[in-house]
């Protein structure tokens, strides 16, 4: 995962090693358990991989492109969760989403959900999109790990496969970040616990 350009917090150590950021490694440690080690990194250099909340430029849609979905309910519900703590529900649903808040048109939220996923599938190239949705990947992540790898051509052992699922999992993650939280106690401050419980259909319980 790189987030524009990968130098920006990654140094170079060797000819294939990178060493993390150590403010990035920081704040990514929460998200990511696995860059609560040691920080340093050795990368395929057959494959980059790009990861975005926006809509890809007209050259990022020539490249391959793998699409993560959710039941648009719950992904509003985390939106909200995230953005609008104080708003009621309600009253998020009918504000509109600023352009500068990843807002395609300044429609409200319902709307700009179904106006970028439409485009997605309007604009990319069929043989080289990968719909994956959340929910499949809860509830079958091996299938949902093989097929997104076969898409990509990397071949992994099932060993490997299996580790990466299991540190994965919403458990594994939760019980990383309460470490990390304990050893940086400012992060405290809007915690990914209060915005995420890695469940679906969570929309009904806290929505309805």
């Amino acid at each position: 995962i790189y987030r524009g350009n990968f130098e920006t917090f990654l140094a170079r150590r060797g000819d294939r090693d990178y060493e993390l950021d150590p403010g990035e490694r920081i704040d990514l440690g929460v998200w990511f358990p696995r860059v609560q080690g040691s920080g340093i990194y050795s990368f395929s250099s057959s494959a980059r991989v790009s990861w975005s909340h926006s809509f890809p430029s007209v050259g990022e849609l020539a490249d391959p492109i793998i699409l993560m979905v959710r039941d648009p309910r719950d992904t509003l519900l985390s939106f909200a969760k995230r953005t609008a703590q104080d708003m009621p529900f309600s009253d998020f649903l009918r504000r509109p989403v600023p352009r500068t808040d990843q807002g395609l048109l300044g429609l409200d939220p319902l709307l700009e959900w179904a106006l970028y996923y439409g485009l997605f599938k309007r604009v990319a190239d069929p043989t080289r999109l990968c719909v994956v949705r959340f929910e499949d990947m809860r509830a079958d992540p091996r299938r949902e790990v093989e097929r997104v790898l076969r898409f990509m051509g990397i071949v992994c052992q099932s060993p490997d496969i299996d580790e990466a699922i299991r540190k994965s999992s919403h458990s594994y993650v939760k019980a990383a970040a309460d470490q990390w939280y304990a050893r940086y106690p400012h992060l405290q401050k809007g915690d990914w616990r209060s915005m995420s419980r890695g469940k679906e259909g969570q929309w009904k319980v806290e929505a309805t």
